[in-house]
């Protein structure tokens, strides 16, 4: 037949041809485009062999035959995203060269909102840019705006994606807008308020009050990411027995709690925003150190022949107790001696005056009190003895001699 044989060569045209670009790479720092050849007739080929070429800023860049009809071309991510051109044996392709500014979606951008920031009265958000594939930015560039109250924030460019806002953290919290190249974010505008978590927070509990039959908790408030609270507002609620507390808001990220010193010491039970604080309910049973508590020897008793020891039990927190109910005990050469709970916080203890006056061993909730064992030889003061002199002997020369002297 007239031009027999014809050639099967697929006519690609430039003009047909497509490409996707932005798409995922095998490195965060690139990009990736691919080439789908079609040829004159709109066909989309199935096999290689196309002469596919590209270069950006003059400089080719591998092009890989995937043998399918589709072509991989991987280029970097740059801040500056020079074009990319694109030639089909040797004809630029339809719509080269082709802008690779990675086109940034505020649809698909996510925020971290309350961390850390170099002053505890200021908290950080931070933003990451992912473009409209759902590919993480490494680059910066991109225009992020932040307006709280309509007042425009520093928005700091990591130049890795990433946008940096510090605000204050204030009572109020007013929300947090964030714009991304004039669009507004999804979720925008975004709450400030600190999350409290209740498992976070922390107590301080048997601490001096303005009484000595009280004792005072500080609840310290902190939030989600582990940062200390400088603001009140958080609801905090105690109860003991039932009774509800006074809770004072010290309006610092602190709360103040005062209750009563009593021997039974019924548990503490104190929530945050409605939810139980961790470790609640709290022991109120007085934590009496050993360490701490002090004893006062060799006090008149109800005989001349014994002395009286009075042991005082002092708390953790150096607070004196004002309530029984401390185990005391008291040893002497092995033998146990009654100790007297005077139910104000002091133990009374009578032992023998004795000649060769062996040691006191005292415990405290069966640990031994610092200093134990305690000397219990009388300590005979030179300035209180007292002397009599002149008296009779068996001898009056003795008394002329004593009298000489």
């Amino acid at each position: 037949m007239k031009g027999s044989p014809f050639s099967t060569v697929p006519d690609v045209d430039p003009e047909r041809c497509t490409i996707q670009l932005g798409l995922a790479s095998s490195s965060n720092r690139k990009r990736r485009a691919i080439v789908e050849s079609v040829d004159s007739n709109g066909q989309r080929m199935i096999i290689g062999g196309t002469k596919v070429e590209a270069t950006r800023e003059g400089n080719s860049l591998l092009v890989q035959d995937n043998n399918d009809g589709t072509y991989t071309i991987d280029y970097d991510l740059q801040k500056e995203s020079p074009p990319l051109h694109i030639t089909i044996n040797g004809t630029e392709m339809k719509g080269s060269p082709f802008i690779t500014v990675p086109d940034v979606d505020p649809e698909q951008c996510t925020i971290q909102i309350g961390l850390g920031s170099s002053s505890n009265r200021k908290r950080r958000a931070i933003v990451e840019s992912l473009d409209s594939k759902g590919q993480k930015m490494i680059i910066g560039g991109t225009k992020v705006e932040a307006t709280r109250e309509g007042n425009s924030l520093h928005v700091q460019d990591n130049n890795d994606g990433t946008y940096m806002i510090d605000y204050d953290l204030q009572k109020e919290s007013p929300p947090l807008h964030i714009t991304i190249n004039g669009t507004e974010m999804k979720g925008s505008p975004f709450s400030t308020v600190p999350d409290v978590d209740p498992e976070r927070c922390t107590i301080q509990l048997g601490l001096a009050s303005s009484s000595n039959r009280k004792r005072r908790a500080i609840v310290e408030s902190v939030d989600s990411n582990g940062q200390r609270m400088i603001i009140g507002g958080t609801k905090v609620e105690a109860t003991r027995e039932g009774n509800s507390l006074h809770v004072q808001d010290n309006n610092d990220g602190k709360y103040t709690i005062d209750y009563d010193l009593q021997k039974e010491s019924p548990p503490l039970h104190i929530t945050i925003n409605g939810t139980e604080m961790k470790g609640s309910p709290f022991s109120t049973v007085p934590d009496v150190d050993p360490e701490r508590c002090t004893i006062q020897l060799g006090l008149a008793s109800s005989s001349n022949r014994k002395r009286r020891a009075i042991v005082e039990s002092v708390d953790s927190n150096g607070q004196r107790m004002i309530i029984g109910g401390t185990k005391v005990e008291a040893t002497r050469e092995g033998n146990s001696l009654h100790v007297q709970d005077n139910n104000d916080g002091k133990y009374t203890i009578d032992y023998d005056l004795q000649k060769e006056s062996p040691p006191l061993h005292i415990t405290i909730n069966g640990t031994e009190m610092k200093g134990s064992p305690f000397s219990t030889v009388p300590d005979v003061d030179p300035e209180r003895c007292t002397i009599q002199l002149g008296l009779a002997s068996s001898s009056n020369r003795s008394e002329e001699q004593l009298l000489k002297v």
